[in-house]
């Protein structure tokens, strides 16, 4: 079965490259907007290396939703610029981070900030693990399908699941741990069901439009597909 959930993977990482460094990876990593997984087993066998069960997570933020009206395109794109990718740099990351007119579309694009209630902030539509930083693709994929109120909670869960396992992968190996760890728990159990994949397959032009994240799509073009959606106006 094809998989639609697997975010599209950011070959940039954080101008922060510690997440003690970065409050918002400061609070999930204080299990702020993601709690552990619990599994006692080891890899399975033919698993790669890298892979960790241990290291799955889940999303303990309210469900996503989309036009929450708290990001304009300049904010959002200040920062990709700023704190994600080539240009950026720790100084302009944090004094961006920092700023209290940009707090409401850090919460939307990261998740819960430091001090905050997670129960009380929505799913982010980024994933970011130590300094490699996700599109939650499949949350936005199944807010633009109109699937079943819970799928969207879901699908994001499913990808930090996945995406959580892998953390400590190279990203060479990064790939197959994802494609493995998808059929292995506690992954395999976290799996959006079928009805919610169904309505994103029959309403694929409209999350394709919305969420932008088609083959060949950079993940600019997505992000910013995404962030109009689910963090501008409705």
């Amino acid at each position: 079965m094809e998989r639609l959930l697997i975010p599209l993977l950011l070959g940039t990482v954080l101008a922060c490259s510690s997440a003690a460094a970065t409050p918002w990876a400061q609070e999930a990593a204080d299990g702020g907007d993601a709690e552990a997984v619990r599994d006692d087993g080891g890899p399975d066998a033919g698993i790669v290396s890298c892979y960790d069960p241990k290291g799955a997570k889940r999303f303990t933020t309210a469900p996503p939703r989309a036009g929450q009206d708290v990001c304009g395109a300049g904010t959002a794109g200040e920062f990709l610029a700023k704190c994600v990718g080539a240009s950026a740099n720790v100084s302009d990351c944090g004094a961006f981070v920092k700023e209290p007119a940009n707090q409401a579309c850090l919460r939307c694009l990261v998740g819960p900030l430091a001090g905050d209630n997670p129960a009380k902030v929505a799913q982010p539509i980024l994933i970011t693990l130590g300094s490699a930083v996700f599109l939650n693709t499949g949350a936005c994929s199944m807010l633009a399908s109109s699937a079943p109120s819970d799928c969207a909670q879901k699908a994001g869960n499913e990808a930090l699941c996945i995406l959580s396992t892998c953390a400590k992968c190279p990203a060479g190996d990064r790939l197959t741990c994802t494609s493995q760890s998808t059929s292995t728990e506690p992954c395999s159990s976290a799996h959006v069901p079928v009805a919610c994949e169904s309505a994103v397959k029959a309403n694929r032009h409209v999350v394709d439009a919305k969420c932008g994240a088609v083959t060949g799509a950079s993940f600019e073009d997505a992000y910013a597909k995404t962030v109009a959606f689910v963090c501008g106006p409705p």
